[in-house]
């Protein structure tokens, strides 16, 4: 497979999801992403906190020397800081909200995204920034669904998506199973989502919410 997979955006939306970062902090992942290509990790984790990625203490020569085995930052409103995720030198940046997380879509190669009930990845309050908009970027896209809401339509969301063949959908416990399987293959097999057309996407929601 070819190593294409230079940046990697993870993204939360608004709802908390633990068991999506949980996975995305194990070695097994990072180095999976590794394998692919990965250096650069971005993550917007919403309300479940900065995920808890090592660093590698020799990336830190000084403190190293020093004996530092542990680092607790405290990052206030500059943004939890870049750490290379031990031992595959990926660069996390990690951030909370911001007004828009466009660029960070555009730049990425991949994009592995939960959709909460409203469709959002959205992490700004005027919903811009969405699952659409992510397919619309021709951005290969792995939606997480989150099994632990109690009005969850996700699911249905995620396999008619599929279904029409514009993404991959996975559980949290299936995200590297998913990973190893969302290769050059299963990406160029995946359909361009169409172009924006008036009142065909309200129809395409209603139709799975309201069947």
């Amino acid at each position: 497979m070819a190593k294409t997979w230079t940046h990697v955006l993870v993204t939360v939306g608004s709802t908390r999801f633990d068991k999506l970062l949980d996975q995305m902090s194990d070695v097994n992942t990072l180095g999976l992403l590794s394998s692919f290509g990965c250096t650069h990790l971005t993550i917007q984790y919403g309300s479940s906190g900065c995920p808890p990625i090592h660093s590698n203490p020799f990336n830190i020569t000084l403190l190293s020397s020093f004996g530092c085995t542990h680092l607790t930052i405290q990052y206030g409103s500059s943004g939890c800081p870049p750490i290379h995720s031990n031992p595959f030198n990926i660069t996390v940046n990690a951030f909370d909200y911001k007004t828009s997380i466009m660029d960070d879509m555009m730049s990425a190669d991949v994009v592995i995204g939960h959709a909460d009930p409203n469709i959002r990845l959205s992490v700004c309050p005027s919903g811009a920034g969405t699952a659409l908009e992510v397919l619309r970027l021709h951005k290969p896209f792995l939606m997480v669904v989150n099994d632990e809401l109690m009005a969850n339509h996700q699911k249905e969301l995620a396999i008619d998506l599929q279904s029409e063949g514009y993404l991959r959908y996975c559980y949290p416990n299936q995200l590297q199973e998913s990973l190893r399987s969302f290769g050059d293959q299963t990406m160029a097999s995946l359909k361009t989502f169409p172009d924006p057309m008036p009142h065909l996407f309200s129809d395409f929601i209603d139709s799975i919410f309201f069947k």
